[in-house]
């Protein structure tokens, strides 16, 4: 399981400057590398008993973010013929959740305390409906990320694909208004094969028709960053990578 998060939510794609904001984003712990065990016909086991998460602050002050939602997947060796997930029954903690056992996916939304979910989340088991005999035996990863983002571990950003008729600068602009949990947007970076291979993934078009935050005006044939941490670094000059180290 990956709980470790900072966030950011925008336009097409984008990532954090947590240096642009004085607020702090809520954040989650208590990563679990060992695994639990479940076995045939066994009672549903409880996955996540030592989740912790805290709303962070607004604005360096005492208030925290309410949580608007959770995303509870499946990663690896999941078993949609097999595998469930079970949540409490607590009307009181204003807290819905919607298991797909097609893709192992449990959408958790709510608008509520961090502490709501925190209690939410480690009441949430699993089961296994496999008829006697048929059980798969193999490992099961579970991941928590909060709602709206797909987090990218090596570059500490989230991400997101927005689907509108954007000119570049309509969504540079567009893009560097978004904030989510106090954390802001910005067209998106690309710094490594890993983080191109993974805004691939999530814009899922073959054409890999997208906006990102580059541009060749100043100088053409010279493409530099406009937007995030990487503003005015040259990566592309006359037909081949460009290496300003």
């Amino acid at each position: 399981m990956n709980y470790r998060f900072t966030l950011l939510l925008g336009v097409l794609l984008l990532a954090a400057i947590t240096a642009f904001s004085v607020d702090t984003p809520p954040a989650m712990y208590g990563n679990n590398t060992s695994p639990e065990y479940y076995t045939e016909s066994n009672t549903p086991v409880t996955l996540f008993p030592a989740f912790e998460i805290n709303g962070g602050s607004i604005d360096g002050g005492g208030i925290a973010f309410p949580i608007k939602g959770l995303t509870i997947s499946f990663t690896a060796g999941h078993h949609n013929d097999q595998d469930n997930l079970s949540i409490p029954n607590n009307p009181f903690l204003g807290i819905n959740g919607s298991f797909d056992k097609s893709t192992g996916v449990l959408r958790l939304t709510g608008e509520t305390s961090a502490q709501n979910y925190q209690t939410f989340v480690r009441g949430i088991k699993y089961f296994n409906d496999a008829a006697p005999g048929a059980l798969s035996y193999d490992q099961r990863e579970l991941t928590i990320s909060f709602a709206n983002g797909d987090y990218l571990e090596s570059s500490g950003h989230f991400y997101e694909h927005v689907t509108g008729n954007y000119y570049w600068a309509a969504a540079k602009t567009a893009a560097a208004a978004k904030t989510y949990y106090g954390l802001q947007g910005y067209l998106c970076t690309v710094t490594s094969e890993e983080e191109n291979n993974h805004i691939l993934k999530i814009e899922n078009d073959p054409k890999g028709t997208l906006w990102l935050g580059a541009s060749d005006n100043d100088t053409e044939h010279t493409w530099k960053w406009l937007t995030g941490p990487e503003n005015e670094d040259i990566f592309y000059k006359n037909g081949a990578i460009y290496d300003q180290s």
